[in-house]
């Protein structure tokens, strides 16, 4: 066995028996050696000792670190116990541990230059009523986390207090498996923060004071993303009225004074049976990641966000508009009648026109009478996407137009077979725009017949026209798009728009009596590969849908028998395509950059057979 002999400290004796390694209990107490007491014993540890501290002020000049599995650091109470930085000389955090097992308990940390406790890529880490604080009240100057857990697995915080953090007090990030329970998170920028993380119960907590009482973030370029299945309830998040005071620069700088909950680009987040009140801008804010990245792997929307069983308590009369957007679109939105709960209905492109998936969608139920403001998504985003409509149909686009608002859409009547009416319509965009980012080239027609029928041969007339329509139309509009797409300014891969075509399955299976239509829609499919590499050195790319079976105008010119046989080919779903599938994947091609010169089956798995 083996005893360490560190100044001011004596060993009590064997704690516990674990195979053949005996654990001990090391006591160290207050003294003027305090750091180089504490730290010899962190180094010296062997897995399962207990460092146990007893009451008093420990005054600290250096950073703490634990590296040694399977270590308990302990006190006598989290205001008994108290490791004071105040005179810390050097060091990024107060105490930084990086290895497994560890269990920190009753005791504080306080006055830290850094980080109170930062915890970096364990597996198993307790925080047992542990305190960590800043007494000099809310300052930029103050540490930017209380209790920081980042990159771990199976985090447990249990009875904790975190005070004056500049950042998050209670701040899990980029980890997985978390619990954080009975804790209290008070003069905060943000209370309580689960960033980039999965799998978390965040519960029976109350955040009051902070400038935002509980996140649930989700940012990009960071080594994790996509959090989701974060559980938030019996929490009360009252009265985070603190102005922000995060140092410039600090994302967490944006959150406006008096935010209950704020959930950003997160997905399968339940809110339920929480107290959220008296919160000056907003009780509970569902927003987008808004600013610029050129993380392309970065997902910024919230999706399947459940919100349900809250009571709510006064919010919004004391709004804060100086810190971010949020507080003055809802202000400017809501007329001064600030919501319980907001969500700024941003959504993907394809989603915005088509709608959400079902699966994606958020629930708000049984809240009382909590208020709430939803940004219509097309509404709200269609002036910022400035689209165009060319059609030759004034009937069908005016239900486009009156969807979309008439103040947000410009319409140009337009033959896609004619020159000069596509090139006036360009004039058009180029007039009211000034630039052209993007096009959905989707002008077509069927028409059936056999190439030698009861009436005779196929009319070559009809023949020439489905082909001048659907596939030198579509040769028109894109060869004249291309044009203006060109003028734009290069982004910084060298892109300046997307093409993308419509062709159709019968392009590849053509049935009996398709020959025009099948003809047309081949071409469009022989046409994608070359007009990619045509327009590669222009930063253009082209791509190419081909549906299955959709409910569409177009199919509803078909016979029911034809409109069985087909339905009776698709695989799963089996069903007919939807449109807003067709825009979920317009979009996905907008996207997804390094998607170019592809053309995309969306068909169920069906292929067509001859009849």
């Amino acid at each position: 066995m083996k005893f360490l002999k560190l100044s001011n400290q004596f060993i009590v004796g064997l704690l516990f028996f674990s195979g053949s390694l005996y654990s001990a209990v090391q006591i160290i107490q207050p003294s003027e050696n305090a750091y180089e007491d504490i730290q010899e014993a962190l180094i010296l540890a062997e897995p399962g000792d207990v460092i146990r501290l007893t009451a008093g002020i420990y005054n600290l000049q250096d950073s703490l670190s634990l590296d040694v599995e399977g270590v308990q650091i302990e006190g006598e109470g989290m205001n008994q116990t108290i490791l004071s930085f105040a005179g810390q000389q050097s060091g990024a955090q107060g105490l930084s541990v990086t290895s497994d097992n560890v269990t920190l308990q009753d005791f504080s940390v306080q006055n830290a230059k850094g980080d109170a406790i930062k915890v970096k890529g364990v597996t198993n880490i307790k925080f047992l009523r542990v305190k960590t604080e800043w007494t000099n009240g809310p300052n930029p100057q103050n540490g930017a986390y209380g209790l920081y857990p980042v990159e771990s697995t199976n985090v447990l915080i249990d009875g904790c207090v975190a005070i004056g953090a500049s950042d998050a007090g209670i701040y899990v990030g980029q980890s997985q498996n978390i619990i954080v329970r009975n804790s209290r998170a008070e003069f905060n920028v943000a209370g309580i923060e689960i960033e980039n993380s999965y799998y978390a119960d965040v519960h029976n907590n109350i955040a009051t004071n902070n400038t935002g009482g509980i996140l649930v973030f989700d940012l990009p370029g960071l080594p994790q993303q996509g959090g989701h299945h974060v559980r938030v309830f019996n929490n009360r998040s009252i009265g985070n009225n603190t102005d922000n005071f995060a140092p410039e620069g600090n994302i967490v700088g944006e959150v406006p004074r008096g935010t209950g909950i704020i959930i950003q680009a997160n997905s399968n987040v339940e809110i339920f049976d929480n107290e959220i009140g008296d919160n000056d801008t907003v009780n509970i804010a569902v927003v987008t990641y808004g600013n610029e990245t050129d993380d392309k792997t970065y997902y910024p929307h919230p999706k399947s966000i459940q919100i349900h069983g809250n009571k709510f308590g006064p919010t919004g009369y004391n709004p804060d508009t100086s810190k971010g957007e949020l507080a003055q679109i809802l202000f400017d939105l809501s007329g001064g009648n600030m919501p319980d709960i907001f969500w700024d209905g941003l959504l993907p492109i394809s989603q915005l026109i088509f709608g959400q998936p079902d699966h994606e969608k958020m629930i708000i139920s049984n809240n009382g009478d909590a208020s709430l403001l939803a940004i219509k998504p097309i509404g709200y985003m269609v002036p910022f996407l400035e689209p165009a409509i060319l059609d030759i149909n004034d009937e069908k686009a005016k239900e486009v137009i009156d969807l979309l608002g008439a103040d947000n859409v410009v319409y140009f009547n337009t033959d896609v077979m004619n020159e000069d009416s596509v090139k006036n319509a360009i004039n058009g965009i180029k007039e009211n725009f000034g630039k052209l980012n993007f096009i959905v080239n989707c002008a077509g027609t069927g028409y059936g017949a056999r190439i030698l029928g009861k009436n005779g041969p196929h009319p070559l007339d009809i023949f020439k026209f489905i082909i001048d329509l659907n596939l030198v139309g579509t040769f028109n509009v894109m060869r004249l798009c291309a044009e203006l797409i060109d003028e734009n300014d290069p982004d910084k891969e060298g892109e300046k728009g997307v093409i993308i075509n419509t062709a159709s399955i019968a392009g590849y299976e053509g049935q009996i009596g398709q020959s025009a239509y099948s003809a047309s829609k081949a071409g469009v499919i022989g046409l994608t590969l070359t007009a990619a590499r045509d327009l590669a050195r222009h930063g253009i790319r082209v791509c190419t849908i081909a549906p299955g079976i959709f409910d569409t105008p177009l199919m509803s010119l078909a016979k029911e028998e034809n409109k069985k046989a087909l339905l009776e080919t698709t695989q799963f779903p089996h069903r007919f395509g939807k449109t807003k599938e067709f825009g979920q994947l317009a979009g996905h091609i907008v996207e997804n950059r390094y998607l170019n010169g592809e053309t995309i089956r969306l068909d169920s798995a069906m292929r067509m057979g001859a009849q």
